[in-house]
């Protein structure tokens, strides 16, 4: 985690500035996420905190300025507050328009799972971008394109066993 908030310090200072402008836009106190934020804290494994813990280090070491975990957590967990915690209507408070990914699922007859996503990044968010490759303990390594502090591991599990992380097709 340190490393990786070394190598990612400009993408969280960016997303640090990006996430005031973006409540602020949309006239939301910066307080009232993180306090949705920190309510998944308790879902989070503490392998995946540590490294969350690790990254704000790390980024507060490389820039000079200090990051701790609320500042990862605000990145890491941002998209589910804001959809489904605050339950915001975006398109409406983006004036009608709204980029959205593309995902799909199959589960086979063996029950194993395939799933895809793309990532459709506004430009507006791409100075908070960056391709990483990863690896926690003995998880394997994680090839993704990440959004600023968002971990890009595969977290939790939903009912089927089955874990993803986001990667990037065309951001245009």
């Amino acid at each position: 985690g340190v490393a990786t908030g070394q190598g990612l310090v400009k993408q969280l200072e960016f997303a640090r500035l990006g996430l005031e402008s973006f409540a602020e836009g949309l006239d939301l106190d910066v307080s009232r996420l993180l306090a949705a934020c920190r309510e998944y804290i308790c879902h989070i494994p503490d392998k995946y905190l540590e490294e969350m813990r690790g990254m704000a280090q790390g980024a507060s070491e490389a820039s000079g300025h200090s990051f701790d975990l609320d500042d990862i957590l605000l990145s890491a967990v941002l998209l589910e507050v804001v959809y489904g915690r605050l339950n915001l209507d975006m398109a409406a408070l983006l004036g009608g328009s709204l980029e959205g990914c593309t995902d799909l699922g199959a589960i086979n007859p063996d029950v194993t799972a395939v799933m895809g996503q793309n990532y459709d990044a506004q430009g507006s968010v791409l100075g908070m971008t960056a391709w990483e490759l990863h690896k926690v303990g003995e998880e394997p390594w994680v090839f993704s394109y990440r959004w600023a502090g968002c971990p890009a591991l595969p977290m939790a599990k939903n009912e089927h066993g089955l874990t993803m992380t986001v990667s990037v097709v065309d951001t245009d």
